[in-house]
């Protein structure tokens, strides 16, 4: 007998939004008042998954800065970021239609992500997905981020669902390694910005297309082509 699953939380980069040119983009504006060298958007690509201090200390280091100076580097790139969180981030294929498509029926929906509350506000906002989103547990949410399950143990606590019938899903390692601290069954997706294979991560579930959500949440198969037949109204 499969789980009866009522709520959802999500990871945010690289699981719901494709956000890399818009934190390469912050790094690099901060490296350039600096007079340090650009970095590619695949280097910053394997740099997420963090939070925000992680990723600019891992820029810095990169770009041969001299790391004294980190503190009012991460400030920079905080401050640029939240300017322009929403500039180029977009949804991977089929986000948007499956979350409303969940949402419709029912099902609670969270994102536990590593990145500042703010900013993930002003990114569901632009995308159109707040409305979708009961709960947002961010990196500053608590003292602790992920793999620390504790972020996910707050989002379960506020969605007000027993944790048998929540799903985690996410594209690292710390997703799962959180989910399963939290006493959730967790989804690993084989895309996004993981720097190991999703194969290894030991989830639950690993899904290839963000719709494949469907056949675990709701036993049933995406509409065809589900992009085109369910779509924002």
């Amino acid at each position: 007998m499969m789980t009866e699953y009522r709520g959802l939380l999500f990871d945010l980069d690289g699981t719901l939004v494709d956000s890399v040119a818009d934190i390469c983009a912050a790094v690099n504006h901060m490296l350039l008042l600096i007079g340090l060298p650009s970095l590619r958007e695949d280097a910053v690509r394997r740099m997420i998954g963090d939070g925000l201090p992680k990723l600019a200390e891992r820029a810095l280091e990169a770009a041969g800065g001299d790391m004294s100076t980190l503190a009012e580097f991460t400030m920079g790139v905080s401050s640029y970021y939240q300017e322009h969180a929403a500039d180029h981030t977009a949804c991977f294929p089929n986000v948007f239609a499956t979350l409303q498509y969940l949402y419709e029926r029912g099902i609670r929906l969270g994102v536990v992500t590593n990145k500042p509350v703010s900013a993930t506000r002003i990114i569901l906002r632009s995308l159109e997905l707040s409305d979708f989103i009961d709960v947002v547990v961010g990196g500053d949410s608590l003292p602790v981020r992920k793999p620390d399950p504790a972020p996910v143990i707050e989002a379960v606590r506020l969605l007000g669902i027993s944790p048998e019938h929540i799903l985690m899903v996410g594209d690292s390692a710390h997703d799962v390694d959180a989910a399963f601290g939290a006493g959730i069954k967790s989804v690993a997706v084989t895309y996004g910005y993981h720097r190991s294979p999703p194969s290894s991560f030991n989830a639950d579930h690993l899904i290839d297309s963000f719709e494949d959500l469907l056949a675990i949440v709701l036993q049933i198969a995406p509409i065809v082509p589900f992009d085109k037949a369910y779509t924002k109204l």
